[in-house]
């Protein structure tokens, strides 16, 4: 069994040094619904029913992550 880090496929030392991103999304940055969304009454799978929804609005995730390293810097 290893002792290094779960499923990242690196060493310690190399994950370490990696500059890892965590990015917060809220509904208002992907949604453009303006009603009362009742995705609150499904009993399971309500990220999965956002993601299947014509009303997602699809994000620039290249240009989101390159923003948020040049913040990081």
């Amino acid at each position: 069994m290893s002792s290094g880090p779960t499923l990242i496929g690196q060493t310690c030392i190399e994950a370490t040094q990696k500059k890892y991103l965590n990015i917060d999304f809220d509904r208002e940055d992907w949604c453009v619904y303006k009603g009362v969304c009742k995705r609150d009454n499904l009993l399971i799978q309500r990220e999965e029913a956002c993601m299947l929804c014509k009303w997602r609005k699809p994000l620039d995730m290249p240009a989101i992550i390159d923003k948020a390293l040049e913040v990081k810097k």
